[in-house]
């Protein structure tokens, strides 16, 4: 099916430790077959791409704090404050 390929692509590139990429296609494919497994599936899986690249390009907990706060429609000003962020 389509919903397992395109799962199946992204995990390859998060496979690769193409974490930017990685989250953009499990995002991608979360938002667009939200009531499959697979694409429930992908939301997990952007989340776990999103905290690698935050980890491996050094933008840790700041970052995910703002990316979070996007993600689940809050503000993203000051999204990490109280935590040594900067806003």
């Amino acid at each position: 099916t389509r919903s397992a390929q395109e799962f199946y692509a992204a995990n390859e590139l998060f496979r690769r430790e193409q974490w930017d990429a990685a989250g953009k296609s499990f995002d991608d494919l979360a938002s667009s077959l939200p009531g499959t497994p697979y694409g429930h599936a992908a939301r997990l899986y952007a989340g776990r791409a999103a905290l690698r690249a935050a980890l491996s390009s050094g933008r840790g907990f700041c970052h995910l704090r703002a990316v979070g706060a996007v993600g689940t429609g809050r503000s993203a000003a000051g999204a990490g404050s109280g935590h040594g962020c900067s806003s």
